[in-house]
Order: structure tokens, then sequence, then C-alpha cells
């Protein structure tokens, strides 16, 4: 009985459907119906399709005129030797960057990544040889909590993940270049953050791994460890002071170093020579080296262990004509606790910044550094590729940038410094650039 029930409505409810169908296909009205409460009440309006991926497309184009005199300070009958050239940088990429997401990340493609990475730029005017790019950067930034600033982590070939000055275009680079990305993985801890009756105060710290060189574990194939750095640093911020102390571990610096050898009676190495990996042919090899023969060179110690300090203060100002800036002092030290000699390195910088985008007087940065870095106070191969390309070299810098459209700056830049070996070759410098960034 209840089966026959069910059926019956089955049909009947069929049948209603078909009629009414059949009468909004001929152009009837449809029959009058009770409207339910549901019915009456005022739709909700569809979601607005306002979500946009937070994806950024950029690049970043230099043109720099490089002119260059080089000449022995004992040398004084016969004029320098005079290097000059038009070089260009070329990068571009993309990020993603959600202040809310727990996955962000980005990738940028360079120019002239090789041999050299401090220094990407590639010599224009040899029509010969291509240009070729390669992965700057590629990496990961991890952010698991809730409060997103408080911890995250980031994997990967990554931007410079360490402080080094954040004042118009005056930055620190006596143990690591601007240009450098390092691979690895970087955890990056917010400690404390204030800002009660105008102090404001933070506290955090950066610790990282780096890989430089991995080795095959070959016989006979040298010193095979694989290179690598421990870093840590730890910044304070008080209003406009900033203060960092680091410590940077670098790991068996002397790997891919192998030298001929004959023990009569036990052994015979007869393969070529060749120098440890980081003091070869391309990179900046301003570290003091011990020659172990055959034209065999190693570091004095296969493990650099660097303190290093760096302090910034920032003074509001109105300059005549420059409007509303800032002076800003930039200190930074670092010592090689392993090695007895040739271990402090010195920098001190001066600047003026200003300007902004929406007045008549665009951004601008103007400042001079004063710079003594002993041979082996930092890794030659990582430091500064424009003042002293690396270590072991006494002088300084006076550098002008201005922004004259948010995607147009010009810079000029003049070094004069005493490099190596053991500064005693005078060299002149002057970087005439034009940056295009969108």
């Amino acid at each position: 009985m209840n089966v026959s029930r069910f059926a019956a409505a089955l049909m009947r409810i069929a049948s209603i459907a078909f009629m009414t169908s059949y009468a909004l296909a001929d152009g009837l009205p449809r029959p009058a119906e009770t409207p339910t409460p549901e019915a009456t009440a005022t739709p909700s309006p569809a979601p607005a399709m306002t979500a946009s991926i937070p994806i950024r497309f950029f690049a970043n184009v230099t043109l720099r005129q490089d002119f260059t005199t080089i000449q022995d300070k004992p040398d004084f009958l016969l004029p320098g030797n005079s290097i000059y050239g038009l070089l260009t940088r070329l990068r571009f990429g993309m990020e993603f960057k959600d202040t809310t997401s727990s996955v962000s990340g980005g990738l940028r493609v360079s120019a002239g990544e090789a041999p050299n990475p401090a220094s990407p730029f590639v010599r224009l005017g040899n029509g010969f040889r291509p240009v070729t790019f390669g992965l700057d950067q590629f990496y990961v930034d991890l952010r698991p909590f809730g409060n997103k600033e408080r911890v995250h982590a980031v994997f990967g070939k990554m931007p410079q993940p360490f402080w080094r000055g954040d004042k118009g275009v005056l930055r620190g680079e006596m143990v690591m270049d601007d240009d450098i990305s390092p691979v690895g993985a970087a955890l990056h801890t917010l400690l404390i953050k204030k800002d009660t009756e105008g102090q404001a105060i933070t506290l955090e710290n950066v610790a990282g791994y780096f890989i430089v060189e991995w080795f095959q574990q070959a016989r006979f194939s040298g010193l095979v460890g694989d290179t690598s750095l421990w870093a840590d640093q730890l910044k304070l911020k008080v209003r406009r002071v900033t203060l960092a102390a680091e410590y940077y571990h670098w790991q068996n610096l002397n790997s891919g170093a192998r030298a001929p050898s004959f023990e009569p009676g036990q052994s015979a190495s007869l393969l070529p020579g060749q120098s440890a990996f980081l003091l070869r042919s391309g990179f900046q090899i301003t570290n003091a080296e011990v020659d172990v023969g055959s034209g065999v060179h190693i570091f004095r110690e296969n493990e650099f262990d660097i303190f290093a300090a760096s302090a910034q203060a920032a003074m509001p100002v109105k300059v005549p004509l420059l409007g509303k800036s800032e002076i800003v002092f930039f200190g930074q030290y670092a010592h090689n606790s392993s090695v007895l000699s040739e271990a402090d390195g010195y920098g001190v910088s001066l600047g003026l910044v200003g300007g902004d985008l929406t007045r008549r007087l665009k951004p601008f940065s103007l400042h001079g550094t004063w710079r003594k870095v002993e041979a082996d106070a930092a890794l030659g191969t990582y430091a500064d590729s424009d003042l002293g390309a690396g270590t072991d070299v006494k002088g300084f810098e006076v550098t002008g940038d201005y922004r004259i459209h948010k995607n147009l700056a010009l810079s000029a830049s003049f070094f004069k410094f005493d490099g190596l070996p053991n500064r005693s070759t005078r060299i002149k410098r002057t970087f005439m650039a034009i940056v295009w960034d969108f």
C-alpha cells in the first residue's frame, strides 16, 4: 500500500513538471503559486569577483659606462693602464607575495651569472659571444603561523637575507656584496615588536645555512669537503637607530685543491695540480694564499670564523633646495678570529637621502664611504665587487643616485683605493649608469 502511494506521488510530480514545461514552451502563463517566506525574501547579491592573485612581474635593465685606471705606486714614470667599457645587467622575474598567505616565493633570471657571483655585469661590444642567462633566484617563503611576521623560513636561491642598511642606496657590502643571492635555508624570527608612545622597537634574528659548492666524494680528486656557510644576525632597531651583530662560519674553504705528490714505496699522484675552488680564475681572488707547490694555492685556514657588527643612525634635517631629508651614518666592522694577521675590516659612511615621487624633487641618495679591509677580514669571493673587488683594499667611494621617474634612475660613482697585492696597486674607477626598472 505504501509502495503504490509513493508511485502515485511520483507520477503526479512528473505530470506537473511535464505540464509546466509544456506551458512555458508554448508561451502560456504559469499557474499562480502561493509564495513561501523564503521566496519573498530579498535575494543576497552574488559575490563580486574582485579576488586577484598577488603576482608581480618585474624587470631591471642597467647600462653602465666604466672608466678604470690601474697604476703601481712605485711606477711614477709611466701612465696607468686604462680599461674602459660599456656594461649591462639584465634581470627579470616574478614574485608571489601575499601578507595573509602561508606560502609565497619568486624567481629571477639574470644575465652574466658566471663565474663571479658578486658581479653579474656583461661587457657589451663583443659581437661574437652571446649573452647567457641563468636562474639568479628561485625560492619559497613559508609562514605557517597566524602571525605571519613572527616566524618564516625561506628555502632556495634567495634574495640577500641579512640586513646591511636600508637608507637610499647606502649599503654595507664589506662582508657580502649586494648581488649575492645565497643558496640554502634561512629562518627569520621576530623576537620583539613594540610601538608605544612613539618608541618603535623591534628585535629580530636571521639564521641560515648556505651551500657554496658541493664536491663529488671521489678518490684521488684532492680535498672534497663541501664548502658551506653557517651565519646568524641579530638586529635591534630603536626608532632611527639600527644595530646588528653577525657571525659567519665558512667551512672547507680549501676544497677542490689537489697537488701532485710522490712518496717512494707508498703512493704517487700524478694528476695535474689545481688550486682550491674559490682561488681559481674567475672569482675575486683577494684573500691571503699559501703556495703548496706546482702552482697550487690554498687559504691559510680551511675555516673562517668572522664576527661582524653594523650600525645605522638617521637624523631628519631640512636642507635648502632639498627640503626634508635625512642625514645617515653607517658603520661596519669585521674580524676573522681564525687567522693571526690581515684579519680586520673597517668601514664608515655618511649620506644624505630625501625626495619623494609625489614632489618636484624626486628621491635622491648621496653618500661617501671610506673602508679598509685586510686580506682575510672577509671571504673575498663574496665581498664588495666595486670598492676593492673583494678584500685587501683601502680607499673611498662617492655615489649619487637620483630617480627622475618611478621607473628610471640615474647614478654615478667614483672610487679611489689601493688594492691587491698588499694594498700596493692604486686604482681609480668611475661609473655612470642609467637604471630602468618596472
